[in-house]
């Protein structure tokens, strides 16, 4: 080659590497300007980067500061002592800092992009009661920030591909890469699976559901996806480790997976028993369960029934039904003779009423050894009443699961220090 000044040979090593001025630059931690403006001889290289650049392009101080390669001979008498320069040894350690600091920044910037997909399907849903597009609007979100966390975790691995400080020392980098980008992942995935409620509980899109039943059920999915996902990050850490013969962490990362592992399918257990539990005492969480009603006979219930009292519209529902003058129209275009009936188990009709009585919200019957007709009613009244009992439960049993995962979260960070 023949001899150049520093930056016509900097731009000949980069050119020949296949770099970009911007990747060089994101390498040795500076502005693809001041790369620029080293090939074009406006300036030269702080000193303390010199021995970096040279261990990025598999040169010599020497030859770098020359501007030619030199003889086979003295590139040997020379390498082992760029190799151990304290000089490049500092820099390339403020290079792995800095690389590493910049893929947590980056990692910030998704989650708080994964936060703002969760914040418009709120939005969506509580304010506009459009459950179904602020789950697509959500995805979206979740999806940008998936894709921008694998784009950043690879390029993290990229800029440290070239730099020689010890295998060991780089391995347990990529480790560290790994772990938080497997964190950001696993919250993506529940933040995803915190939103399916709102695609799967409304029967259409103009149908919005209920801040408590988004909470309760999207919890419900968020449990599992988030089991998965802390058992799939901490294999890959295993895999990573296994991968940059990291012996000692590869043995610590397995004593770790089967600790969590276990951890984990002891908090599923104990969880799924306790919404065993729940449903056994709210009967899948019905108000009317918890409600004892009010039992009638046959003409006490037909009087009940056929007596006009208008919907007191002050209990809630699981969706938040925005309300228009269609429904208004098909209320008044509907037909007050229409007829309910009860039968017997012979399918014989047993009872005839028109139901007027909007004040009821459902009803049970059943015959008494006499085979007299008996029907246990339960009216809006009734019904707040099981609501009431229900919200109760629902705080207990929340503070029971919050109990049972940080029991679990403390026995498994005891265990998980006497790891060596």
């Amino acid at each position: 080659m023949a001899n150049k000044s520093i930056g016509q040979f900097i731009a000949a090593l980069r050119k020949a590497n296949g770099l970009t001025q911007k990747e060089l630059a994101e390498k040795l931690n500076v502005s693809d300007k001041a790369i620029s403006r080293w090939e074009r001889d406006e300036c030269s290289p702080d000193i303390s980067l010199i021995p970096v650049i040279a261990e990025i392009f598999s040169v010599t101080c020497d030859e770098l500061l020359c501007g030619e390669r030199k003889a086979a001979e003295a590139v040997k008498s020379n390498a082992n002592d760029a190799y151990l320069s304290p000089k490049a040894e500092k820099q390339q350690q403020r290079i792995l800092k800095a690389t590493l600091s910049e893929f947590k920044n980056r990692s910030c910037v998704v989650i708080a992009v994964a936060i703002l997909g969760l914040v418009a399907a709120a939005v969506c849903n509580l304010g506009f009661n459009r459950a179904y597009i602020g789950f697509f609007v959500s995805v979206s979100f979740f999806a940008v920030s998936f894709v921008c966390q694998l784009v950043f975790t690879n390029k993290a691995f990229f800029s440290v591909s070239d730099v020689n400080t010890g295998d060991e020392e780089i391995g347990r980098l990529k480790c560290t890469f790994v772990n938080i980008a497997g964190s950001v992942l696993s919250f993506i995935a529940v933040l995803t699976a915190f939103c399916l409620p709102l695609v799967i509980f409304p029967d259409d899109s103009y149908l919005g559901i209920e801040g408590k039943s988004w909470m309760l059920y999207g919890a419900l999915y968020a449990v599992p996806f988030l089991l998965a996902s802390l058992l799939l990050c901490s294999f890959a850490g295993l895999k990573t480790a296994k991968k940059e013969n990291l012996h000692a962490l590869y043995k610590k990362c397995r004593h770790n997976l089967i600790l969590k592992a276990g951890s984990l399918a002891v908090l599923a257990v104990v969880l799924f028993i306790t919404f065993g539990v729940y449903n056994v005492i709210t009967e899948s969480g019905d108000p009317a369960a918890l409600t004892e009603g009010k039992i009638y006979d046959k003409e006490a219930f037909v009087t009940l029934m056929e007596t006009e009292v208008e919907q007191e519209n002050t209990f809630n529902s699981i969706y938040n039904i925005a309300e228009s003058d269609d429904f208004e129209e098909e209320a008044e275009d509907e037909d007050a003779e229409n007829y309910d009936f009860i039968t017997d188990d012979n399918n014989n009709v047993v009872c005839k009423f028109v139901h007027r009585n909007e004040s009821v919200v459902s009803y049970e019957y059943e015959f008494n050894a006499d085979g007299e007709l008996l029907v246990k009613v339960i009216t809006t009244a009734d019904w707040q009443e099981g609501m009431y009992k229900l919200n109760i439960i629902k705080t207990v049993f929340a503070v029971v699961y919050i109990a049972e995962i940080v029991s679990v979260a403390v026995f498994y960070c005891k265990k998980r220090k006497s790891i060596k």
